[in-house]
């Protein structure tokens, strides 16, 4: 796992911010069952320094509905995810 300075200090704020830009550059439905949209989630719940389920269990989906990258250009979420990663 990548660490940084943000992801330290990933609370909830922080964390509804992220989740705020992530919505603002969703374009497809298709994208809110993605690898890449569901990853960050995934992230967020792991790295939070609080609970944040009630902030991101609206975006779970189970996963046979889930799907892989569909190659994007750019990935909305993919981009949000890797300058996440990244401590941006």
């Amino acid at each position: 796992m990548v660490c940084s300075k943000s992801m330290a200090d990933l609370n909830r704020n922080k964390v509804l911010e992220i989740l705020k830009e992530l919505e603002s550059r969703i374009s497809k439905q298709e994208c809110l069952t993605c690898e890449c949209f569901l990853g960050l989630i995934t992230q967020l719940e792991l790295d939070s320094s609080e609970d944040i389920l009630d902030l991101t269990s609206k975006y779970k989906v189970p996963n046979a509905k889930m799907h892989g990258c569909m190659g994007c250009k750019p990935c909305p979420s993919g981009e949000l995810f890797a300058d996440y990663l990244r401590g941006k």
